[in-house]
C-alpha cells in the first residue's frame, strides 16, 4: 500500500470515526435525564430487570468502545505504533458485549408474549445470547491471534486482522437477531387476527419487525463490504463500526418508545377513573351550557309575559 494510499485511509477513518462519535454522544446527552430515572427506578425497587440492564449496557458499551477507538485513531493519536493492535483487542472484547446486549433489548421481549412458558423460552434466550457474546468474543479472539489460518486477512499499522473471523462474529449476531425477531413475530401471525393499533402485541410486532429486518440487512450489508473493501487495503471495520452504532441507536429508541407506551398504560390502570372525570368534567360543563341556556329562556319568557300583563 502507497504512503498517499494509506494517508488517504487514514483521513476517511479519521472523519468517519469523528462523525460517529459525534452520533453517539449527541444521542446520550440527549436522553441522559431518561437514563438517569431508569437507573434511579432500579435502585430504588431493588430489582434487577435484564431489559433496562441490557438497555444501558448497549449505550455505554457503544460510547465507551467509540470514545476509545476515537482516542486511538484521531490525528492526534493515530500515530502510536502500537494503536492498531490495541484497538484489535478492545475490538475483540466490545463489539460482542455491544452485539449482545443489543439483541437482548429486543429478545427478553418474547417472554411478555410466551407468559405460560416464561421459565423454557428466558432459557432459550440466555442460551443464544451467551452463544452470541461467546462466539462473537471467540471469533473476534481469532481475527486477532490468528490471522493466517483464513484466506483473507487484513494488515494496517502494526496489527494483522483475519477478515474471516471478524466477519464470523458479525454473522452470529445476525443470525441470533433473526431467531429472536421471529420468536416475537411468529406467533403473534400464528394467532389469526392482527393486533389492533395501540394494543401491547401491535407494538411489540412493529418493533420486532422493523428491528429484525434493519439489523439482518445492516449486518449482511456490513459483511459483504468488510471482506470488500479488505481486498482493497482498507479499513474493514468501518462497515461494522456504523452498523454497531446504527443498531444500538434503534434499539434504544424502540426501548425508550416501550416504556414510554407502558408507562401509560400503567397510569391508566393505576387510575381508572381518568376517564370517568373527564366525561363527568364533560357533563358538568354541557350542563352548566344549559343552564345558561334555561335561564336566558326564562328571563325572556318573563320579558314576554311582563308585556303582555302591560298590554292587556
Amino acid at each position: 500500500m502507497s504512503e498517499l494510499h494509506s494517508q488517504h485511509l487514514t483521513l476517511i477513518d479519521t472523519h468517519i470515526t469523528a462523525i460517529l462519535i459525534g452520533i453517539v454522544m449527541c444521542e446520550i446527552l440527549s436522553f441522559a435525564s431518561f437514563d438517569l430515572r431508569l437507573i434511579a427506578a432500579l435502585i430504588r425497587k431493588r430489582s434487577f430487570r435484564p431489559v433496562p440492564a441490557a438497555y444501558l449496557t448497549a449505550r455505554f458499551t457503544t460510547l465507551v468502545g467509540m470514545s476509545i477507538l476515537a482516542a486511538f485513531t484521531l490525528s492526534f493519536a493515530a500515530q502510536k505504533p502500537q494503536s492498531e493492535l490495541a484497538l484489535h483487542w478492545v475490538r475483540a472484547l466490545v463489539l460482542p458485549i455491544n452485539f449482545a446486549s443489543t439483541s437482548a433489548v429486543l429478545g427478553y421481549r418474547a417472554l411478555v408474549l410466551h407468559f405460560n412458558r416464561r421459565r423454557t423460552v428466558s432459557c432459550v434466550i440466555h442460551l443464544l445470547l451467551l452463544v452470541e457474546l461467546a462466539g462473537g468474543t471467540g471469533f473476534m479472539t481469532l481475527a486477532v491471534t490468528d490471522p493466517h489460518n483464513p484466506a483473507k486477512e487484513f494488515s494496517y499499522g502494526s496489527g494483522r486482522v483475519s477478515l474471516a473471523w471478524t466477519t464470523a462474529s458479525v454473522a452470529v449476531a445476525l443470525i441470533i437477531d433473526a431467531i429472536l425477531s421471529l420468536q416475537i413475530v411468529v406467533p403473534i401471525l400464528r394467532g389469526g387476527e392482527l393486533p389492533r393499533k395501540g394494543e401491547v402485541t401491535h407494538l411489540l410486532l412493529c418493533d420486532s419487525i422493523s428491528f429484525g429486518a434493519f439489523s439482518v440487512v445492516a449486518k449482511a450489508v456490513a459483511i459483504g463490504y468488510t471482506l470488500g473493501v479488505g481486498e482493497k487495503d482498507a479499513n474493514p471495520y468501518l462497515p461494522i463500526r456504523i452498523e454497531g452504532v446504527a443498531s444500538t441507536i434503534l434499539a434504544c429508541r424502540i426501548f425508550r418508545a416501550q416504556e414510554t407506551s407502558l408507562q401509560r398504560l400503567r397510569d391508566e390502570k393505576a387510575s381508572p377513573s381518568l376517564g370517568a372525570i373527564a366525561l363527568e368534567e364533560c357533563r358538568m360543563a354541557v350542563s352548566k351550557e344549559v343552564g345558561r341556556v334555561n335561564v336566558v329562556q326564562e328571563a325572556a319568557q318573563q320579558d314576554r309575559d311582563s308585556i303582555e300583563a302591560i298590554c292587556s
